[in-house]
C-alpha cells in the first residue's frame, strides 16, 4: 500500500472522526482552522442544548437550528415523510391540531397536490384527489383519544400515510420544534436519519444550535446521544467544532453507546416507559442508524422533506 493508500485508508477509521481545530494526525494534513483528511475544514460551530428551556435568552446566531427527540418524535415525522406524507404540521396541544385540521377539512386544503412535500420519496403523491388530513400524537407515550395515530413510527406506512397532510402533537417532540423556530429554519434529526441531516447541514455551512426535547422539561439521555451522533457526522467530515461543553460530552456518549443503542435506550427513563407500555419494537426502530434518507424541515408552520 503506497503513503496515498495508507492516508486514505486512515481518514475512514473511526478514531480519525476529528473536529476541526484538532491536531493533526499522520495521514492528514492541516488546513484553515484544523486538520483535514483530503476534505475542506470550515469551522462550523455547534451548540446543544439539552431541553427547550436551556436555550438562553440570548442565543447564538446561527443558520439552522436541529431538534431532536429520538424516541419518538423526529424518528416519527422522518418515517411519516419517507413513507409519502405530504406535509406534518406540530402543535402544542391536542386542541389545536384538532381545530387546525378541522379547518383544513372544512376548507379542503388538506392534500392538495404541491412542490414542497415528499417528490421523490417512495408513494410520494402526485395530482389526485384530496384526502382527508390526519391526527397524530401523544401524551404520556400513549395515543390520544380520537386520534388516527399515535407517535409510533411503525404506524406511519406508506397505506396510511401516502399523500395525506398529519396534523401532530407530542407530550416533548412537538414543543421543541416549535421553540426551535425562533432560530431560523428547523432540520428534525434522529438517529434514523442522522447521515441525511448532517448532508444539509455540510451543504448549509453554517453555525449550528441543537434542541433536545427531554422529558417533561428534564435532561434525556437519548436526545444528547443523538445530538452526538450529528456531531460525530459532521466531524467524520472534518467539519464543525463543539460550542459548548454538552456538544464535547453529547459526542462521548455517543461513541461510548454506538453500536448499543437499542441496550441504552431500555435503560433510560423514557426507554423503560415505553417498554412498560409495550412498545420494545419502537425501541429498536428508533435505535437504528442512518436508514432514512430524508431531512425534514419545519418553515412556515409546516414540516417537509428538504
Amino acid at each position: 500500500m503506497g503513503a496515498r493508500d495508507r492516508s486514505s485508508a486512515g481518514c475512514s477509521r473511526r478514531r480519525d472522526r476529528r473536529f476541526a481545530g484538532d491536531a493533526p494526525r499522520a495521514g492528514c494534513s492541516p488546513g484553515r482552522g484544523g486538520t483535514a483528511c483530503h476534505r475542506e475544514v470550515f469551522d462550523l460551530r455547534i451548540w446543544v442544548y439539552a431541553t427547550p428551556a436551556d436555550l438562553p435568552a440570548d442565543p447564538p446566531r446561527v443558520g439552522a437550528a436541529v431538534a431532536i427527540d429520538v424516541l419518538r418524535a423526529t424518528s416519527t415525522i422522518a418515517q411519516a415523510l419517507w413513507a409519502g406524507a405530504r406535509a406534518v404540521m406540530p402543535y402544542l396541544e391536542p386542541e389545536e391540531a384538532r381545530r387546525a385540521a378541522a379547518a383544513a377539512t372544512a376548507t379542503g386544503s388538506s392534500g392538495k397536490p404541491d412542490s414542497s412535500g415528499s417528490a421523490g420519496l417512495p408513494g410520494s403523491p402526485g395530482a389526485g384527489p384530496h384526502l382527508p388530513p390526519l391526527l397524530a400524537g401523544e401524551r404520556g407515550g400513549v395515543q390520544i383519544p380520537g386520534f388516527d395515530l399515535g407517535n409510533s413510527p411503525r404506524e406511519m406506512t406508506p397505506e396510511r400515510v401516502r399523500g395525506r397532510e398529519i396534523y401532530v402533537t407530542t407530550t416533548n417532540g412537538t414543543r421543541a420544534i416549535l421553540r426551535a423556530a425562533a432560530l431560523g429554519p428547523v432540520y428534525l434529526a434522529a438517529l434514523v436519519n442522522r447521515a441525511a441531516v448532517v448532508d444539509r447541514l455540510a451543504a448549509l455551512g453554517a453555525d449550528v444550535a441543537v434542541v433536545c426535547a427531554g422529558g417533561q422539561g428534564a435532561f434525556s439521555l437519548e436526545d444528547i446521544v443523538g445530538a452526538g451522533a450529528l456531531v460525530d457526522g459532521l466531524a467524520a467530515r472534518g467539519i464543525g467544532v463543539p460550542g459548548n461543553d454538552l456538544a464535547l460530552a453529547a459526542v462521548a456518549l455517543f461513541r461510548h453507546w454506538e453500536g448499543r443503542l437499542a441496550e441504552l435506550f431500555r435503560q433510560t427513563d423514557h426507554g423503560r416507559r415505553l417498554l412498560e407500555l409495550g412498545l420494545a419494537a419502537d425501541l429498536d426502530w428508533c435505535a437504528r442508524l442512518d436508514v432514512l434518507p430524508v431531512a425534514p424541515c419545519y418553515r412556515e408552520g409546516r414540516i417537509t422533506a428538504a
